[in-house]
């Protein structure tokens, strides 16, 4: 009986983590869709402040961030 229910307490556990890395997995989802949009906006906002020539370095974007960070979570 105690060995049965030590692995019931062990699946609720196990179980109530899996579904709190999917909260926070979609959390980080919305907030780089968030960030994403945020950086469209600003960058919008800039090329039309800013000289073309200091706005055509390209720049370190999010899709390419958030891809090396999955990557790395990953291997």
């Amino acid at each position: 009986m105690c060995l049965s229910r030590s692995s019931n307490i062990f699946d609720n556990v196990l179980a109530m983590m899996q579904k709190y890395a999917g909260t926070l997995e979609s959390l980080v989802d919305e907030r780089t869709a968030q960030l994403a949009q945020e950086k469209r906006t600003t960058e919008a906002l800039l090329l039309r402040m800013l000289p073309k020539y200091v706005t055509l370095y390209p720049v370190y974007t999010i899709e390419q961030t958030s891809s090396k960070h999955r990557a790395g979570l990953s291997s």
